[in-house]
């Protein structure tokens, strides 16, 4: 599940250009909520796990309204904080 956010974020910051991201980014992060929301529940997600898909979300955010960081810049954020929400799945799932 993890990786399925992963790569739907991925996409969303790949193909968008940087301007899009910024003006469309309450819209992209609620559909985002939503597909998060579906897939926790999907796969039976502890809290921990919800919340640290948010944080992420949260700093994608934070990351596309700074109009003055590149776009390689926000994948490499993104790209992170999606690789930490993995581990933290991994950790949850193997107790």
């Amino acid at each position: 599940a993890p990786n399925r956010v992963h790569q739907w974020l991925s996409v969303i910051v790949r193909r968008l250009p940087l301007r899009l991201i910024t003006y469309q980014l309450d819209s992209v992060t609620r559909t985002t909520r939503r597909f998060i929301q579906l897939t926790a529940e999907e796969v039976r997600l502890e809290r921990r796990v919800r919340s640290s898909l948010s944080t992420s979300l949260r700093y994608l955010r934070q990351w596309c309204t700074e109009k003055s960081k590149r776009r390689d810049s926000i994948v490499k954020l993104c790209n992170t904080s999606l690789m930490t929400m993995r581990r933290s799945c991994s950790r949850l799932s193997q107790k």
